[in-house]
């Protein structure tokens, strides 16, 4: 099912000036997030501040999350358009991640804030134009208040964390990164710094005066203008991957900016955000804990000032974010989904895109050819030649005999084969006869074979022999069990004299070296 899904967002430029990319982190959150749901699909954008028409051939109309959630009036073009998008002619509409929006004291019963925020909202002419969400199949909400007003007018909202916090979710992080720390700036003539009784551009200049390393990012083209006016060097990004790339690049934030700390984050780094209302605190909403610091007053920007150096740890370590981002994007995925086979039937099987890909295992060689080459043999008897002995003498080989005479210097006569056998009980068995030195008479001497493997040898077994009536020139065979205790490995036979080495003159043959499996 090759689906057409338009994405309803904001654009990272207009008329040539750049907007604020945090709305972009968002955009690219729900699109992380539609991924996961839809797998492949053609993507489309339609500015949600424009009169721009939506594609008629759209399968699924996603408006992607803003601070859409006010008492406002008049009514704006983004929720007013968001607003028309809920009653499109389209199969499926969804709009993920709309958010509130009001000055907030930080106080302890933010549940009691967030309630008298909803009344508001429903008391006031916008709430009509929100009613009309109720035309999503699914709508869901990045903060507690936006879900209490969003229901107070008969919308079925669903609170999720905001999109942004997934926007990093491909993102790879670096092993080596940068310890200065970035600090994301919003400019002085923003509206919200009216209920700050603060001088945040002399902030600002303290705060480049205090940490000269320190990397300013501006998120639209009036932060940039802010900081060229206060000569502070800074950076900005054309879009929103740019961004995440380098937030995964550094270790801290400071930041003005919602939308830079959820994905800084979710990707580990140690983020201090400094609040300025109801959107600083859309992580705690969900479980998502970093430190926030509320500014109010002067004093407020002092601690902001100390903050940027960061703190002792994040507050929440790598497998506990990526249980929470593991959980949260279920639930998106699963809602998701709902959703559009409600309406467009049943969905592809889910891949799992937000996860690395395995190679799938398969069997990449033909069975049997690596024990072949491992073991001497695979058989449950055979005979190993005796080209594969050693003697410390000068030994001659004849076939598959060996034979050497003793020279009253070694003790050890005979060793090898450094086979490599299955594990498992077995027996083996070496033939020797002796000769003994001209013009004597001497019983044949006493000698001990011995099972050794690895380094240093481990002794698997060893047996005596009894020495033959003396006189007789003899086949003498050495039979031994032992448990080969593994498949890797070389084994070694060994055969000594124990008593210490023979007198000069003995001839010994050897041969008729033979393994049998026992089990």
């Amino acid at each position: 099912m090759d689906l057409k899904v338009t994405y309803m967002t904001l654009p990272g430029r207009s008329s040539g000036r750049r907007q604020n990319v945090g709305d972009r982190i968002i955009h690219l959150g729900v699109r992380n997030i539609m991924l996961c749901a839809l797998g492949p699909h053609e993507a489309r954008e339609v500015n949600l501040a424009s009169k721009d028409p939506v594609p008629d051939d759209t399968d699924v109309l996603v408006v992607c999350g803003t601070p859409q959630i006010a008492k406002m009036q008049p009514v704006v073009a983004p929720v007013r358009r968001a607003a028309e998008a809920a009653d499109a002619p389209v199969p499926v509409r969804l709009n993920l991640g709309a958010g509130a929006v009001y000055v907030d004291d930080f106080g302890a019963d933010r549940a009691g804030r967030d309630a008298a925020f909803a009344q508001s909202v429903r008391e006031a002419p916008v709430a009509a134009t929100y009613a009309r969400y109720a035309g999503f199949h699914l709508c869901t909400t990045r903060d507690l208040a936006a879900t209490a007003a969003l229901r107070g007018v008969g919308v079925p909202a669903l609170p999720l964390p905001c999109p942004g916090f997934f926007s990093a979710l491909f993102q790879p992080r670096p092993l080596l990164r940068h310890a200065r720390p970035l600090v994301s700036v919003l400019n002085g003539g923003v509206g919200m710094w009216n209920s700050v009784a603060g001088d945040v551009h002399g902030f600002y200049e303290r705060l480049r005066e205090a940490r000269p390393d320190a990397l300013f990012v501006a998120h639209d083209e009036e932060d940039c203008e802010m900081l060229a006016d206060l000569g502070i060097p800074h950076v900005a990004f054309e879009d929103a991957d740019e961004l995440v790339a380098a937030l995964a690049a550094h270790e801290r934030l400071l930041s003005v900016r919602v939308h830079s700390a959820l994905p800084a984050w979710a990707l580990g780094l140690d983020v201090t955000l400094l609040g300025l209302d109801r959107r600083a605190l859309i992580g705690e909403d969900f479980g998502a804990s970093f430190r926030v610091l509320p500014l109010r007053k002067e004093d407020d920007l002092r601690k902001g000032l100390a903050a940027v150096g960061g703190g002792a740890r994040p507050a929440q370590d790598d497998a506990t974010r990526a249980a929470w981002l593991a959980r949260h994007l279920d639930l998106y995925v699963g809602a998701v989904r709902s959703a559009v086979e409600a309406v467009l039937g049943p969905l592809p099987p889910r891949a799992d895109p937000a996860r690395p890909p395995a190679p799938e295992p398969a069997m990449l060689a033909e069975a049997g050819l690596y024990r072949a080459r491992l073991f001497h043999s695979t058989e449950r008897e055979f005979g190993v030649g005796a080209d594969r002995l050693r003697s410390h003498y000068r030994a001659e080989h004849h076939g598959d005999e060996m034979a050497f005479v003793t020279d009253g210097e070694q003790r050890t006569l005979v060793y090898g084969p450094y086979v490599t056998i299955p594990r498992g009980r077995w027996s083996v068995e070496l033939e020797i006869s002796a000769d003994p030195p001209p013009g004597t008479q001497e019983p044949p001497p006493g000698l001990m074979l011995s099972v050794t493997k690895g380094m240093p040898p481990a002794v698997l077994a060893q047996n005596g022999i009894e020495p033959a009536p003396a006189g007789a020139s003899w086949p003498w065979a050495f039979p031994i069990t032992f448990r080969n205790p593994r498949d890797t490995g070389m084994l070694e036979t060994v055969v000594r004299s124990p008593g210490g080495p023979l007198a000069p003159g003995w001839r010994f043959r050897v041969g008729g070296l033979r393994f049998r499996r026992l089990d």
